[in-house]
């Protein structure tokens, strides 16, 4: 008989040991975990069978109690503690409310942890208050019609004229599109090919010639707004700038930061999933 051989490396003897969690951890899950039960729960299915978007009033009450803030430098009102400890939360709200989930996933992995990675002082302390205590916030644009996954084939361009941008072009699928004070916005700043020509500006709704599209009816990530964001002759203050041309790198770098939000909320959904069949294949007869 034929030896049958594979390049596939086989899997470990032994597994990795699971993370071992402070005090403090344990406690935050704990507490995450409690809130998302007994608060979000209950109104979950509501939200999700109307479309409704999470509310305001309930984003500014995660940030009074804190979980906005979780992985934000204290200095602008957050916690200061590892993306981990945003992670744990995450997973909790996430099995009970992905709306929920993401204000905290948005706050603390998304485009305002961006801003505090690679932003001026000026720009921090202008915005992240605001998302800390969360009053207002902040998306991202970056995919668009003809350019989802192949980011570098942007064509949403800014041209700077004294001392303002100027930017035109549409970006499509933008979570809290519509809905966010503030967009970050990746486009071309200059005429280099890939990458190269590309930075961020920082946008903000009420800008002149800026416009949102119809709110998309999405299958599976309801109560999160996603619309296409308009941009017509948009005026930024240069100030507004993240990083300039050359510094893609950089910017997806720190957009890694989200990808760890995104798979903790889809793990959290499964895991929830899991357990949810497993209760109901027990009591059903």
């Amino acid at each position: 008989m034929a030896t049958v051989t594979s390049n596939i490396d086989p899997l470990p003897a032994t597994m990795p040991e699971p993370v071992e969690l402070t005090d403090e951890q344990r406690q935050l899950k704990a507490t995450a975990g409690q809130i998302a039960r007994d608060r979000y729960r209950p109104q979950a299915l509501a939200w999700d069978e109307a479309r409704e978007v999470f509310p305001d009033a309930e984003r500014r009450i995660l940030g009074d109690l804190g979980f906005l803030g979780i992985s934000m430098p204290e200095e602008y009102g957050g916690s200061g503690l590892p993306i981990f400890d945003t992670l744990l939360a995450i997973e909790e709200f996430g099995k009970e409310c992905r709306p929920a989930a993401f204000q905290v996933f948005e706050a603390n992995t998304g485009p305002a942890q961006v801003i505090n990675h690679l932003g001026t002082e000026e720009q921090k302390t202008r915005w992240l208050p605001g998302v800390v205590s969360g009053e207002s916030a902040i998306a991202l644009g970056i995919s668009e019609p003809d350019a989802g996954s192949a980011a570098t084939d942007m064509t949403t361009r800014a041209r700077l004229d004294g001392d303002h941008y100027v930017l035109n072009g549409v970006k499509r699928w933008i979570s809290n599109g519509g809905y966010a004070d503030q967009y970050l916005v990746y486009c071309r700043l200059n005429d280099e090919l890939g990458s190269r020509g590309i930075g961020a500006l920082i946008v903000e709704a009420d800008s002149p010639g800026f416009s949102c599209g119809i709110q998309e009816k999405l299958m599976g990530f309801r109560g999160i707004p996603s619309s296409d964001l308009v941009f017509e002759d948009v005026e930024v203050p240069a100030e507004n700038l993240l990083i300039g041309p050359g510094g893609f790198r950089k910017l997806f770098q720190a957009f890694s930061i989200e990808r760890l939000g995104n798979s903790t909320m889809s793990l959290a959904i499964g895991q929830a999933s899991l357990e949810r069949s497993i209760e109901y294949a027990q009591e059903r007869i």
